[in-house]
């Protein structure tokens, strides 16, 4: 793969797509009048990947109250310094070649490390919006 064009042998090219990873930090501020907890976030990297879809050999369900539904896994390919990715990272993609990743949360459930990597790869799934939480008083 020339990831320098994001092509890959069989000729089908990958998004290119300019990305954000962010850490949620752990203690959330609060406001004490609604209650509502604001989650602030650390930039990990800021920079080039492509994104490409990870196929498996059977597709992978969940149950979401009590209904079935399909998730979607990619793998981001970013540069070998882009940063200590870690497990539950938030990536949001900024500028895509393909408009459908555009402004999409994703949340990194795998990374792939190797001693002569020359890239960092990590899986990523979409996102729930999770950045405000309402605390009972």
């Amino acid at each position: 793969m020339n990831l320098l064009l994001g092509i890959s042998e069989d000729g089908n090219t990958d998004s290119a797509c300019t990305i954000r990873v962010q850490r949620p930090d752990l203690d959330p501020l609060i406001n004490e009048t609604t209650g509502l907890a604001t989650f602030t976030h650390t930039v990990i990297y800021e920079g080039t990947a492509y994104i490409v879809p990870v196929v498996f050999r059977r597709s992978r369900q969940e149950y979401i109250t009590e209904e079935q539904a399909s998730t979607r896994t990619y793998r981001i390919l970013a540069p070998y310094n882009a940063g200590d990715i870690h497990l539950e990272d938030i990536v949001t993609v900024l500028t895509c070649s393909d408009a459908d990743f555009i402004n999409r949360r994703l949340r990194v459930m795998d990374v792939m490390y190797e001693t002569d990597q020359a890239v960092r790869r990590f899986d990523v799934v979409d996102a729930e919006d999770d950045d405000e939480v309402t605390y009972p008083r």
